[in-house]
């Protein structure tokens, strides 16, 4: 499956969403992915062909179209990453971490 990394969100490609994930319906017609610290956000333009589903913290995303992953925000400097449903049935959005190697841990990367 395909993997790929949009600032501070890792998007790897699934087979499908985990058993007891939980619907996330989208607000304002938007799935927000994530929001960062610096006050910019990984969007997804909503379409009644896609669904969105969380479950302990990771999100889930079926779509039978073309996504794009908007990074959006006053610091805005991601373009867009297109994912095709051809690649995927189900993509994963998760947190980046980094090590930390002299505090020895590690912490979630901020965009």
């Amino acid at each position: 499956m395909k993997q790929y990394q949009q600032g501070d969100v890792n998007i790897v490609g699934v087979a499908t969403i985990p058993t007891g994930a939980k619907k996330i319906e989208p607000v304002n017609g938007k799935f927000l992915v994530r929001h960062g610290k610096s006050g910019n956000s990984h969007v997804i333009t909503a379409d009644p062909e896609m669904e969105l589903y969380e479950k302990d913290g990771v999100l889930y995303l079926r779509s039978t179209k073309t996504v794009e992953l908007e990074h959006i925000g006053p610091s805005s400097h991601h373009g867009a990453q297109v994912l095709n449903p051809k690649e995927s049935p189900v993509w994963k959005f998760s947190p980046v971490y980094e090590e930390d190697h002299l505090k020895k841990m590690m912490r979630p990367v901020s965009d």
